[in-house]
């Protein structure tokens, strides 16, 4: 072995890029079953929900929802996407 390297074990990496299950669209239906909308507007990304005509338990499955991609940078970029109507370009 030469002077200043090791003998190193290296495992292969993972292929590809992390995988997630999270589907934009399917969160933006369970989203807007409660409540709640989502627009992107001149790049920026709209998210709320309406308390009127909803009941309260209706408005904590909204907060609940939302929690799904409050901090969640990926997430928020593939609802920002589909509510923008550019998928695939995002």
């Amino acid at each position: 072995m030469a002077l200043g390297t090791k003998d190193i074990n290296v495992q292969p990496a993972m292929a590809g890029p992390r995988r997630s299950s999270f589907n934009a669209k399917s969160w933006m239906q369970r989203f807007s079953a409660v409540g709640g909308y989502v627009w992107s507007l001149n790049g920026r990304l709209h998210i709320g929900w309406e308390l009127e005509g909803f009941t309260p338990e209706q408005n904590q499955r909204a907060r609940s929802i939302y929690g799904e991609i409050e901090r969640d940078e990926d997430r928020r970029r593939a609802v920002k996407c589909i509510a923008a109507g550019v998928v695939g370009r995002c």
